[in-house]
């Protein structure tokens, strides 16, 4: 173990969380399989900790942190990151947190606004991407993502608002990127559906006038609006 670091055992109660850890990594209900894991075996895999004053900051480990506290275990194996300080945080979870439970898009997006973008480069270069062209679109800066996070949105959406203007584009008047991606993040569906569109073969001239009056209009675009029906016969 280099010198930079060392193993402890550390009271869970000086253990602080880091603030811009997604909360919903910590949810009672994703924790179910781990606690009782944890119940079984204990707590096997060392916690990682920043020292911070009379306390430790939380680098990883939430989830097993948050176990310990449910279940009343008093204290924790940690390793001590001695030589990083609480400002490297940020780029320390975000090193190692790719390496434990799956981190979504989305979850990245929380971080990044919780930790007033000093993940820096530890985050996925295709989310960062994102991240970026998304300010581009709705602008306001770091009130944008976490606008698209409190949605559940992730910055993906970029991608079908690019493809949806640039196909617009050509038309007199077309919206805007902005127009687009505040239409599709106010009618969910719409994502969803264009995505599928343009997994497949794309959208047709006439599938593309109806989605057109959809955004002027402000309304929402239904799946039976754009799938011919089949005609029923009577008699």
């Amino acid at each position: 173990m280099p010198e930079s670091t060392s193993v402890r055992s550390i009271a869970v109660s000086r253990i602080d969380p880091a603030a811009f850890n997604p909360p919903a990594r910590v949810q009672q209900s994703s924790l179910r399989s781990l606690g009782e894991d944890i119940a079984l075996r204990g707590i096997v895999s060392p916690a990682h900790v920043v020292p911070a004053g009379d306390s430790f900051l939380l680098a990883d480990g939430h989830r097993r942190r948050a176990v310990a506290v449910a279940q009343g275990i008093e204290k924790m194996w940690c390793i001590v990151h001695n030589d990083v300080t609480v400002d490297q945080v940020p780029a320390l979870w975000g090193a190692l947190n790719r390496h434990t439970r799956p981190i979504s898009s989305v979850e990245w997006m929380d971080a990044w606004v919780r930790s007033d973008g000093e993940l820096g480069k530890a985050m996925p270069k295709g989310i960062m991407a994102n991240i970026r062209e998304c300010i581009k679109i709705f602008g306001g800066g770091k009130a944008c993502i976490a606008m698209l996070v409190e949605k559940k949105i992730s910055a993906n959406i970029q991608t079908i608002i690019r493809k949806l203007h640039r196909t617009l584009d050509a038309k007199p008047d077309a919206p805007s990127q902005r127009k687009i991606g505040e239409w599709m993040v106010k009618h969910r569906g719409a994502q969803l559906i264009l995505g599928t569109l343009y997994a497949n073969k794309g959208i047709s001239f006439s599938v593309l006038r109806k989605i057109r009056v959809r955004i002027e209009t402000d309304k929402p675009i239904l799946w039976s609006e754009l799938i011919p029906q089949p005609r029923v016969k009577h008699g």
